[in-house]
């Protein structure tokens, strides 16, 4: 089994929605240009382990939830 990158985009980008974070400021977090952080959460390009890391104390979430297909979001379980 493959680990599907654009999934993870996917929640990356809806974490930092839920939270009115910018991509700008994403990226800013990561010392990565715009247009890499949106090929990180369009699943183009890969994420680093550091860079994962740095982006769940940001968006507030637990490593797993990114990782895992099957471990629940912060919001589904308030």
């Amino acid at each position: 089994m493959t680990f599907d990158y654009g999934v993870l985009g996917r929640k990356l980008k809806n974490a930092r929605e839920s939270l009115q974070i910018t991509s700008e400021e994403a990226a800013t977090r990561l010392k990565i240009t715009i247009q890499e952080y949106l090929k990180i959460e369009s699943g183009t390009a890969n994420v680093t382990g550091d860079q994962l890391v740095l982006l769940t104390v940001m968006y507030r979430r637990d490593f797993r939830y990114f990782v895992t297909g099957d471990y629940p979001s912060a919001e589904s379980q308030v």
